[in-house]
């Protein structure tokens, strides 16, 4: 009786690269991305002051990971200041653990909609795996899509003069993966 109350529940996912302490030994990853991190939790706080459920699922991985021993991260929970957070399975390597993001939290994100009702998903900023796994949230499960905006990438041809701080290719990626989760967001959260 338990285990079918708990899939009646509806849950809010929040998606975003939040990252602990611990986390961060483990994976090797360069920081905790710690604005992020507490700003996700804030909110996921409030959400579940509201009354809501909420599971954060962060990818768990970056570019620039350094080697831990491990070629597989293996997916795992853990509660963060009462919050249950899924840090997805994540490849070992640097570059390649950024190209199997999308895999990693789409498989993440559908394990967990199978086993729970899924009412809204929250996406902090955005990225190319977070567009990808969106686009299917909505096509699929229809569930309104809430983007917590933090940063604006807009590409601009001046990135690509010599001595432009901004990085050309990240800001064309970005800025694609922005104006497309502006389209599938219902609403926006901004700082």
């Amino acid at each position: 009786m338990a285990s079918s109350s708990l899939q009646s529940q509806e849950y809010v996912l929040y998606l975003g690269g939040y990252y602990d302490e611990r986390l961060v030994t483990e994976r090797g990853l360069p920081t905790r991305n710690a604005a992020g991190s507490n700003r996700m939790q804030r909110l996921t706080t409030a959400l579940r002051a509201a009354g809501q459920r909420v599971l954060l699922i962060s990818p768990a991985v970056t570019m620039r990971m350094r080697w831990r021993g491990r070629l597989l991260h293996p997916a795992q929970v853990r509660n963060s200041g009462g919050i249950p957070v899924l840090f997805c399975a994540a490849i070992g390597l640097p570059v390649l653990g950024m190209l199997c993001e999308l895999l990693m939290l789409w498989l993440a994100v559908l394990s967990v909609g199978r086993r729970r009702r899924v009412r809204a998903v929250m996406v902090y900023n955005y990225s190319p795996a977070q567009l990808l796994v969106v686009a299917w949230v909505r096509l699929f499960w229809r569930v309104p899509v809430i983007l917590n905006l933090e940063d604006i990438y807009a590409f601009r041809m001046d990135d690509w003069r010599p001595g432009a701080e901004a990085r050309p290719i990240q800001q064309l990626i970005l800025g694609f993966c922005f104006r497309g989760m502006k389209r599938l967001a219902q609403g926006v959260i901004i700082p």
